[in-house]
């Protein structure tokens, strides 16, 4: 009970970011996906019609889904802590401890994001009605996204 305790205090500590500012940097991730997309395709197209070959055609776009689904889990476990998104609005995804994730937890919390999908987004609106603001994804990992904005 006392390690229960000292955790809430110690989550306490951070600034947790909310459900609107963590959607805005979701939407942001979704705008940089999609230009990025938009890029891929366009040079897929034009490799395409150099050399069509539907093997190279689908090997491609099988490359754009391994990108895409692992931008999240790279970018939360790399030195910037968060995606394209969460860093414009200067989040960081940490640990219960307030220290980075390693890839294997950061893969462990996008697939955690998929069940708060499944779930008809239940899991994501969790974070509004939260106290600590934590999604279902969230409490899963044990994860926050903390904001390093200064006051």
């Amino acid at each position: 009970m006392n390690e229960l305790l000292l955790d809430d205090l110690e989550h306490d500590k951070l600034k947790q970011a909310g459900f609107w500012l963590r959607l805005r940097a979701t939407f942001v991730d979704i705008m940089i996906l999609l230009i990025f997309t938009g890029f891929f395709g366009i040079l897929l197209s034009l490799v395409y019609y150099a050399m069509p070959s539907e093997m190279l055609y689908d090997t491609g776009w099988m490359l754009w889904g391994v990108l895409c689904l692992l931008y999240n889990p790279l970018m939360e476990s790399s030195k910037s802590q968060g995606s394209l998104g969460k860093l414009v609005f200067n989040f960081k995804v940490v640990d219960k401890d307030g220290a980075g994730l390693t890839f294997g937890h950061a893969l462990l919390r996008f697939v955690a994001k998929l069940l708060s999908f499944a779930l008809f987004f239940a899991g994501f609106i969790m974070i509004g009605l939260s106290d600590k603001k934590e999604g279902l994804h969230d409490m899963i990992v044990k994860t926050s996204v903390i904001s390093t904005q200064k006051e």
